[in-house]
Protein backbone atom coordinates (compact mmCIF):
# COMPACT_ATOMS: atom_id res chain seq x y z
CA UNK A 1 0.00 0.00 0.00
CA UNK A 2 2.81 2.34 0.86
CA UNK A 3 4.63 1.61 -2.41
CA UNK A 4 1.49 2.37 -4.43
CA UNK A 5 1.17 5.68 -2.65
CA UNK A 6 4.84 6.40 -3.30
CA UNK A 7 4.44 5.60 -7.03
CA UNK A 8 1.34 7.80 -7.19
CA UNK A 9 3.18 10.72 -5.54
CA UNK A 10 6.10 10.32 -7.94
CA UNK A 11 3.71 10.30 -10.92
CA UNK A 12 1.95 13.42 -9.70
CA UNK A 13 5.27 15.13 -9.11
CA UNK A 14 6.48 14.12 -12.58
CA UNK A 15 3.26 15.39 -14.23
CA UNK A 16 3.48 18.66 -12.31
CA UNK A 17 7.04 19.06 -13.48
CA UNK A 18 6.00 18.46 -17.11
CA UNK A 19 3.14 20.95 -16.86
CA UNK A 20 5.38 23.64 -15.43
CA UNK A 21 7.93 23.10 -18.17
CA UNK A 22 5.15 23.22 -20.78
CA UNK A 23 3.96 26.56 -19.43
CA UNK A 24 7.38 28.11 -19.97
CA UNK A 25 7.60 26.60 -23.43
CA UNK A 26 4.29 28.11 -24.54
CA UNK A 27 5.44 31.49 -23.24
CA UNK A 28 8.57 31.28 -25.38
CA UNK A 29 6.57 30.14 -28.42
CA UNK A 30 4.17 33.05 -27.95
CA UNK A 31 7.06 35.50 -27.67
CA UNK A 32 8.52 34.16 -30.92
CA UNK A 33 5.26 34.10 -32.91
CA UNK A 34 3.69 37.37 -31.72
CA UNK A 35 5.97 39.72 -33.74
CA UNK A 36 5.26 37.70 -36.88
CA UNK A 37 1.50 37.87 -36.29
CA UNK A 38 1.66 41.63 -35.66
CA UNK A 39 3.75 42.21 -38.78
CA UNK A 40 1.30 40.25 -40.94
CA UNK A 41 -1.70 42.02 -39.37
CA UNK A 42 -0.28 45.51 -39.84
CA UNK A 43 0.87 44.56 -43.34
CA UNK A 44 -2.71 43.67 -44.24
CA UNK A 45 -3.90 46.95 -42.73
CA UNK A 46 -1.31 48.79 -44.84
CA UNK A 47 -2.47 47.06 -48.01
CA UNK A 48 -6.05 48.09 -47.26
CA UNK A 49 -4.90 51.66 -46.61
CA UNK A 50 -3.02 51.61 -49.91
CA UNK A 51 -6.11 50.45 -51.81
CA UNK A 52 -8.21 53.14 -50.11
CA UNK A 53 -5.64 55.87 -50.84
CA UNK A 54 -5.43 54.82 -54.49
CA UNK A 55 -9.21 55.03 -54.86
CA UNK A 56 -9.39 58.41 -53.11
CA UNK A 57 -6.58 59.88 -55.23
CA UNK A 58 -8.38 58.84 -58.42
CA UNK A 59 -11.68 60.26 -57.13
CA UNK A 60 -9.92 63.52 -56.20
CA UNK A 61 -8.59 63.87 -59.74
CA UNK A 62 -12.10 63.33 -61.11
CA UNK A 63 -13.57 65.89 -58.69
CA UNK A 64 -10.92 68.43 -59.68
CA UNK A 65 -11.62 67.88 -63.36
CA UNK A 66 -15.37 68.27 -62.82
CA UNK A 67 -14.78 71.51 -60.94
CA UNK A 68 -12.42 72.67 -63.70
CA UNK A 69 -15.18 72.44 -66.29
CA UNK A 70 -17.14 75.11 -64.43
CA UNK A 71 -14.37 77.26 -62.95
CA UNK A 72 -10.66 76.60 -63.41
CA UNK A 73 -9.72 78.41 -60.20
CA UNK A 74 -11.47 75.81 -58.02
CA UNK A 75 -9.64 72.74 -59.34
CA UNK A 76 -7.14 72.39 -56.51
CA UNK A 77 -9.60 73.09 -53.68
CA UNK A 78 -12.16 70.63 -55.10
CA UNK A 79 -9.55 67.90 -55.49
CA UNK A 80 -8.12 68.38 -51.99
CA UNK A 81 -11.62 68.49 -50.47
CA UNK A 82 -12.28 65.03 -51.94
CA UNK A 83 -9.21 63.54 -50.21
CA UNK A 84 -10.99 62.60 -46.98
CA UNK A 85 -8.89 60.51 -44.63
CA UNK A 86 -5.58 61.32 -46.31
CA UNK A 87 -2.90 63.80 -45.34
CA UNK A 88 -3.29 66.54 -47.95
CA UNK A 89 0.17 67.91 -47.18
CA UNK A 90 1.53 64.84 -49.02
CA UNK A 91 -0.63 65.58 -52.07
CA UNK A 92 -0.18 67.86 -55.02
CA UNK A 93 -2.72 68.79 -57.67
CA UNK A 94 -1.46 69.57 -61.17
CA UNK A 95 -4.08 70.99 -63.56
CA UNK A 96 -3.32 71.04 -67.27
CA UNK A 97 -5.35 73.58 -69.22
CA UNK A 98 -3.27 73.63 -72.42
CA UNK A 99 -6.21 72.56 -74.57
CA UNK A 100 -9.13 75.03 -74.52
CA UNK A 101 -11.83 72.39 -74.68
CA UNK A 102 -10.35 69.86 -72.26
CA UNK A 103 -9.39 69.93 -68.56
CA UNK A 104 -6.76 67.48 -67.35
CA UNK A 105 -6.08 67.08 -63.62
CA UNK A 106 -3.34 64.97 -62.12
CA UNK A 107 -3.24 64.28 -58.36
CA UNK A 108 0.03 62.96 -56.91
CA UNK A 109 0.08 61.51 -53.38
CA UNK A 110 3.05 60.17 -51.40
CA UNK A 111 1.81 57.13 -49.46
CA UNK A 112 3.66 56.17 -46.31
CA UNK A 113 3.35 52.77 -44.62
CA UNK A 114 2.72 52.33 -40.90
CA UNK A 115 4.69 49.10 -40.82
CA UNK A 116 8.46 49.47 -40.57
CA UNK A 117 9.06 49.40 -44.31
CA UNK A 118 11.52 51.99 -45.54
CA UNK A 119 9.79 52.61 -48.88
CA UNK A 120 7.34 55.22 -50.05
CA UNK A 121 4.86 54.74 -52.86
CA UNK A 122 3.73 57.54 -55.15
CA UNK A 123 0.09 57.22 -56.14
CA UNK A 124 -1.18 59.11 -59.18
CA UNK A 125 -4.73 59.86 -60.21
CA UNK A 126 -5.46 61.32 -63.64
CA UNK A 127 -8.75 62.59 -65.04
CA UNK A 128 -9.82 64.33 -68.27
CA UNK A 129 -13.08 66.23 -68.81
CA UNK A 130 -14.34 67.93 -71.94
CA UNK A 131 -15.48 71.54 -71.72
CA UNK A 132 -18.68 72.21 -73.66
Amino acid sequence: MNSEKNILMRSISFLRHLLLRQHGQSLVETALILPIIFTISFGMIDLCRLAYASTVVEAAAQAGARAGIIDTTTIESAALAKMVGLDTSNASVVPNLSNTNQVNVKVIYEFQFITPIDTQITLTGDADMLVR
